[in-house]
């Protein structure tokens, strides 16, 4: 964090503070809402999730250290923190065969909670350290087989000692069984995990290994036997797999989004197939239209851009009209489509060709810099989402985005005129 700087989730009001500060009695002041949320609503989502059985209720899960846990149960139109997970958060699921069971894969640990995500039961992972950007994914068929990825450090004495790995739980998380890949290799990570719907015999994990300096190995890996052994089938894909999708009606296909491209397969994995255009996109978070079964869409995890593909990931197209932030997450639930970014949640009733805001009682919003207006004590002024910035003018009860403008890098501080709160200057830079 830079000298000077205040890292925030959202603008709060104090109004009172306990006698003295003690950890007790400052956990009391939070849950008596001492302190208020301003806004503006949002927050960075990392992960969503949404009931086959009931398409109105939806679980979304807010990134970083704690991890918030929210749902709404009217089609994304307002949401709630139901739980905190006190640790770093990476994805979130709900178990397809009891909606009321919810999973969360945290940093070296996987979450249970059995109501709808208000209380949480801790499950670690293994004795050793266990890292960062994880996936989950659940075998419909017998929703107590559960698959996690992500990282396995074998060496706890050096960051770079890491592998990439598969973890499986066949009682609803409580215990767990670990996979190590190329474990002598360094800085290694898996980052995309994906049970086949179909047979769910087939799992798929994704990710990669380098050797800083040196080289960096993409690899796709296949098991047909339920995550007992698993084949290298990387093939042709030369660039940073990021997600992996098994298709949800036919068991052969499968989609890798990819750092640089899209690739698919018809036959298992065997042999592969780029995404004709456009050229050169960088690969987000995938996800199929169950009701549309050539119907995918993808965000972009370095970009405010949604692709959308209708001839089974051949050819995408951009998408952007309405989304801010970068793509964290996709999730289909019926005809709406919807994005989690580092902005917050987004809606598409037009099968991603338009979207609009849904975030509402969001209150995770990363705000590193805000100025108050001392001629005009309710006009407040905020950088969020490291690119925007919003200005409220009755005390943070509304808040509205402001113009961008060019500039280098993000917003550092705002300075406002004494006399006049509409005359502001702003330092920016990296």
């Amino acid at each position: 964090m830079k000298k000077g700087f205040v890292l925030v989730c959202a603008i709060v009001l104090f109004s009172g503070f306990p006698d003295r500060a003690d950890p007790a009695l400052m956990r009391r002041a939070v849950q008596d809402e001492t302190w208020k949320s301003l806004g503006p609503q949002g927050g960075d989502i990392i992960g969503m999730a949404g009931n086959p059985k009931n398409l109105n209720e939806l679980f979304a899960l807010v990134g970083g250290m704690p991890g918030q846990v929210l749902r709404s149960v009217n089609g994304g139109s307002s949401w709630l923190r139901t739980g905190l997970i006190r640790s770093y958060t990476f994805d979130i699921a709900v178990n397809p065969a009891n909606p009321n069971i919810v999973y969360v894969l945290g940093e070296g640990s996987f979450y249970s909670s059995a109501d709808q995500g208000a209380s949480f039961i801790e499950y670690p992972l293994g004795t050793r350290r266990w890292g960062t950007r994880g996936r989950i994914s659940v075998n419909t068929r017998n929703p107590n087989e559960i698959y996690a990825s992500g990282t396995y450090f074998y060496d706890t004495s050096s960051s770079n000692h890491c592998c990439m790995a598969v973890f499986k739980s066949a009682d609803g998380g409580a215990n767990w069984t670990m996979t190590p890949f190329y474990p002598t290799s360094d800085q290694g990570l898996a980052l995309g995990i994906s049970v086949s719907p179909v047979n769910p015999e087939i799992v798929y994990a994704c990710g990669y290994y380098d050797k800083p300096g040196l080289y960096s190995k993409s690899k796709v890996l296949k098991s047909i036997n339920a995550g007992g052994s698993w084949k290298d089938i990387t093939g042709k894909i030369n660039s940073k797999p990021l997600f992996v999708l098994a298709h949800s009606k036919d068991v052969n296909k499968v989609y890798v989004a990819t750092a640089s491209r899209v690739f698919r397969s018809s036959d298992g994995g065997k042999s592969w197939s780029a995404q004709e255009s456009p050229p050169n996109i960088c690969g987000g978070p995938i996800a199929l239209d169950s009701t549309h079964p050539n119907t995918l869409y993808m965000g972009n995890s370095e970009a405010k851009v949604v692709f959308k593909s209708t001839d089974g990931g051949a050819n995408w197209k951009e998408y952007s009209k309405g989304i801010s932030g970068y793509s964290r997450s996709v999730c289909v639930s019926g005809r709406a489509i919807f994005l989690g970014t580092t902005a917050g949640v987004y809606k598409s009733l037009t099968r991603g060709v338009s979207w609009k805001p849904s975030s509402v009682g969001i209150k995770a919003t990363n705000i590193p810099t805000f100025a108050l207006a001392t001629s005009a004590p309710n006009t407040i002024y905020a950088e969020a989402f490291s690119y925007a910035y919003f200005k409220s003018i009755n005390g943070g009860k509304t808040w509205q985005r402001l113009p961008d403008f060019y500039r280098c890098d993000k917003i550092l501080r705002f300075g406002i005129h004494p006399a006049n709160p509409n005359t502001i200057f702003i330092l920016a830079g990296g």
